[in-house]
């Protein structure tokens, strides 16, 4: 593979195509295979490739600067990091590249609204991070970088308390962060990418780990699910996974919401497929916390359905009496 690519890397730039371009069918094969611990351990095959990975970093960025739409040039973004694992020997290189992107969404102005919440979530959530650069972003005034920051922490910590401290200090920037929903996940933005819900699956991680934490996060999520739907933001909604937070909340305050969100679907025109499918666990929860309601309902005790046994007698007594029976 090496001397391929080495080969390939020669022939493309003698006849000016990009390499790039000319990988196009091959191209996740090829990253996979570059990602191989002995890629970047070997001496020759490390001399052998760096023509190959110097001139795929370089078309890269050089495809990343050409885009003038944010989410092209953010997907692109995406694309670079994906590889670096790949077109860097080193764990320090690589970090140091994808420090330099980071510094990139949050300083350049193209970067606004949706579209950069989601590059720095996906950075930070995605890919590993020195701690100290994560303390850095926890202390950060953007909930985005505060909420991923003290979460990447969390994740890297070994002391208990310390571990408690930062989940901690993610929640607290959790109803900010809300308010950001490019930083939900993937499929907002940039379906290309996935439909990885990396909010969801934080939230689900911190509340495995500190169950009292649980109620808190899910009433978080519960006022921000209801605006959603009001809103018509289902993408959003989808993120969140609201058929696996509302499971625990009081069933008086969940099941009016599913009511409505059923009533609204009547007539309703058929939804993107993950939305739809959505819309189908929130169906069946709301059966499922139904039937839960239902089977809650003590049934009615014997007594207080029929009249006493004496009085029955009694009232045969006199209908017998009012009809002329005169009986021993």
């Amino acid at each position: 593979m090496a001397f391929a690519l080495a080969r390939a890397e020669l022939v493309a730039r003698e006849q000016g195509i990009s390499l790039w371009v000319a990988m196009k069918e091959d191209r996740d094969a090829i990253r996979r295979n570059l990602e191989h611990a002995i890629t970047h351990s070997d001496p020759e095959i490390m001399k052998l490739l760096r023509p190959f990975s110097a001139t795929m970093r370089r078309e890269l960025e050089a495809v990343a600067q050409k885009a003038r739409d944010p989410v092209r040039k953010g997907f692109d973004y995406a694309t670079l990091v994906e590889w670096s694992v790949a077109l860097y020997d080193t764990p320090g290189d690589r970090m140091d590249f994808i420090s330099s992107l980071l510094d990139r969404v949050v300083t350049e102005a193209v970067w606004e609204g949706v579209t950069r919440d989601f590059l720095v979530s996906y950075l930070l959530s995605q890919h590993g991070w020195p701690a100290a650069f994560l303390a850095e972003q926890g202390i950060h005034a953007d909930p985005v970088r505060r909420f991923y920051g003290k979460y990447g922490l969390m994740r890297k910590t070994f002391d208990p308390p310390t571990q408690r401290a930062h989940a901690r200090g993610a929640l607290n920037a959790l109803a900010d962060l809300l308010q950001h929903p490019g930083a939900f996940g993937s499929y907002l933005v940039m379906p290309r990418v996935g439909t990885k819900p990396w909010l969801s699956e934080a939230l689900q991680e911190i509340c495995a780990r500190y169950p009292d934490y649980s109620p808190e996060v899910k009433r978080t999520l519960f006022a921000a699910m209801r605006e959603m739907h009001a809103a018509g933001d289902h993408r959003a909604l989808y993120l969140l996974q609201p058929a696996i937070h509302l499971r625990g909340l009081p069933e008086s305050a969940v099941l009016p919401w599913l009511d409505e969100v059923a009533a609204s679907r009547v007539g309703a025109p058929q939804p993107e497929y993950l939305i739809g499918k959505m819309f189908q666990e929130l169906a069946l929860l709301r059966q499922e916390l139904r039937e839960k309601v239902a089977q809650a309902v003590p049934p009615p005790r014997c007594g207080t359905a029929f009249p006493a046994r004496g009085a029955v007698a009694a009232q045969y007594r006199r209908s017998r009496l009012a009809h002329g029976w005169r009986g021993g």
